[in-house]
Order: structure tokens, then sequence, then C-alpha cells
């Protein structure tokens, strides 16, 4: 009993006893950095990789942020320039860097294992109907891939009853970024003249991991 009653209080200390989410955008500073709050809020947090499969020599917060530097377990980067770091919208995204165009690099990450990144970019390509170009690079001495795509994307999957029809004259930017950990994914969609705009930028973001 004294046991399940101080697991309550550790739980209660994180997210509180009500339930309610822990908002983070209410800790952070206008600077756009974090505060002590909020790094602590990360450190015991953010997902870890399974104990059967972790590198003890690695261990430590799976992400974190802080001024302009994004780390990702034993890799950090820059932010783009333009760019900030924003709570995610959705349950499926590690977390958001919105850019004052309006564009959003969403991040996710779905463990060591969690498939080929062949995989992956063939899906991400798959989301065109017709593709103008396609570039692919790797970044960073193979720290990083960057894919951009331009075209006419598929009509996207129904959302809150809603469906959108295919679009032309779009872009994509695809990334990944490769951690010790696994990888790590970002991509975001766009008019092509946004996504040609934002393409130097972004590979100055991933040219920065070390």
């Amino acid at each position: 009993m004294k046991k399940l009653l101080s697991l309550c209080i550790l739980g209660a200390s994180l997210a509180g006893c009500s339930g309610e989410k822990i908002n983070v955008d209410q800790l952070k500073k206008k600077s756009g950095t974090m505060d002590s709050s909020l790094q602590r809020f990360r450190a015991a947090s953010v997902k870890t990789a399974p104990e059967s499969t972790r590198d003890h020599s690695h261990d430590g917060p799976l992400w974190d942020f802080g001024g302009s530097t994004l780390q990702l377990d034993d890799v950090s980067l820059s932010l783009p320039v333009g760019f900030e770091m924003a709570e995610s919208s959705s349950s499926m995204r590690l977390f958001e860097l919105k850019d004052q165009g309006g564009l959003v690099l969403a991040a996710f990450y779905f463990g060591e294992d969690a498939g080929s990144e062949a995989a992956n970019i063939s899906r991400w390509k798959g989301q065109f109907n017709s593709t103008e170009s396609t570039s692919e690079e790797e970044l960073a001495g193979g720290k990083a891939y960057l894919l951009h795509a331009t075209g006419q994307l598929g009509a996207s999957m129904p959302m809150m009853g809603n469906q959108a029809e295919p679009q032309s004259g779009m872009g994509m930017l695809a990334a990944i970024v490769r951690t010790h950990r696994g990888p790590f994914f970002f991509k975001t969609t766009g008019k092509q003249e946004q996504i040609e705009a934002l393409l130097p930028r972004l590979k100055v973001f991933l040219e920065s991991a070390q």
C-alpha cells in the first residue's frame, strides 16, 4: 500500500492527480528557450529505448531542446532559421517546429525497430500521385538523409469527416536523422514555392548534425 501511495504521489508531481495534461508551452520562456522546469519535465517524461535493447552508455533523455540547439539522443543540431519549437498538435508526433511562414516541420520517433528507412522513404514518395521532380541526399557525413519531391499530392486520409482533394503544385521535404537509438523522422508539405524557400534552410539544419 505504501509503495502504491508513493507511486501515486510521484505521478501527481508529473501530471497532476486530476489527469490534466501538462502544457509545455506554458512553461516555455518568451525567448524560445526552455526554463529549468521544462527541462526537468522533458527528462522525466520523454520516451526511452526498451530496457532490453538500450546501450546504457547512452542513457538520458531521448530528446531535448535548449536555446537554438536540438538534441536527438547522441546527435545535436541547430534549429532552422525562422523556426521555433512548439508543442505537438498530434499524439503521433514527437514535437513540431513551426515556421513564421506557416509551415510545420513534424518530428516522429517510432523506436529502434520502426521498420527500414527504405520503407519510410517509399511511403513518402507514394503520397504523390505524380512527381515533377525528386532528389535525395545524404548529409552530415551520413548522419542525415533528405528527400525533396514536388508534384501532385494524393488525397489525404479522412479526418474529422473531411477529406482533402489531390493537390497540384505541392512539395514535400522529408528527412531522417540517424542516432544511436534509432532514426528520427521529419516531414513537411506545402506549396511548391514554400518548400523551395525552406530547402536551403533545412539543408543547413541537417548539415549541422554532429
